[in-house]
């Protein structure tokens, strides 16, 4: 069970990391 949770925390993590990264590629290109 604590690999599991480890699993799921880390990938939230990344999936969090892509979509902070894909939004500083949507919003950024508008700013500047």
């Amino acid at each position: 069970m604590k690999d599991v949770r480890n699993s799921f925390i880390t990938a939230v993590a990344d999936w969090t990391f892509i979509l902070n990264v894909l939004c500083l590629h949507l919003i950024l290109p508008r700013i500047i």
